[in-house]
C-alpha cells in the first residue's frame, strides 16, 4: 500500500485569486475594479452581478433584480417575444428567474409552470429566460475573467512599489 503523495502549489502565499476576490471588498479589489471599469464597460451591471452572484453581497440586490427585470423588458419588447404573447410581467419574471439561475445554478421555478401562469407556450417562456440568462451569463464571465487579471495586476504593481 502506497501513501498519497501531497500535492499543491507550494508557490503560493495566502489566498488564491478567486478567494480574495470572493471575500470582503478591500483596497486591491477596489483597485482591480477600477482598472476593468476604465478597459471600457457593456452596459450590464457587472460589478452587482459579481458581488451578489459570485460573493454572496445582499447590497445592490435589489437594483440588480430590478436592472433585471428592466432589462428583461427591454429585450422581451424589442423582438425577444412575439407581439401577441408580450407582457410586462412576462418578460420581468423571465429576467428575475434568469438572474436566480445567475444567483442559484437553477431556476426559480420550472419553467412549464411560468409559462402556465402566463399563458405562453412552455417554450416562449424558456427561450426568453434562457436568451436573458446567456446575456448575463456572458457578461459575468467576462467581467470574473478582468477581475482576476486586473487583481493580479494591482498586487504586480504593489510589489514593484516596494521594490
Amino acid at each position: 500500500m502506497s501513501l498519497p503523495i501531497s500535492t499543491g502549489d507550494w508557490h503560493l502565499r495566502g489566498r488564491d485569486v478567486e478567494t480574495a476576490l470572493v471575500g470582503p471588498v478591500t483596497e486591491r479589489i477596489i483597485d482591480a475594479a477600477k482598472i476593468v471599469r476604465e478597459s471600457g464597460e457593456n452596459g450590464f451591471p457587472n460589478w452587482f452581478m459579481y458581488r451578489v452572484c459570485l460573493a454572496g453581497d445582499s447590497v445592490g440586490s435589489k437594483d440588480l433584480r430590478d436592472w433585471c427585470a428592466y432589462y428583461a423588458i427591454a429585450h422581451a419588447s424589442s423582438g425577444g417575444v412575439k407581439a401577441s404573447v408580450y407582457s410586462d410581467e412576462l418578460a420581468a419574471m423571465a429576467g428575475w428567474d434568469a438572474l436566480h439561475m445567475l444567483m442559484h445554478s437553477r431556476p426559480l421555478m420550472p419553467y412549464s409552470v411560468a409559462a402556465t401562469d402566463f399563458g405562453v407556450h412552455p417554450v416562449t417562456y424558456k427561450r426568453l429566460r434562457d436568451r436573458i440568462y446567456s446575456a448575463l451569463h456572458v457578461s459575468l464571465h467576462d467581467y470574473w475573467v478582468e477581475m482576476m487579471i486586473a487583481y493580479l495586476q494591482v498586487i504586480k504593481r504593489e510589489r514593484e512599489v516596494k521594490n
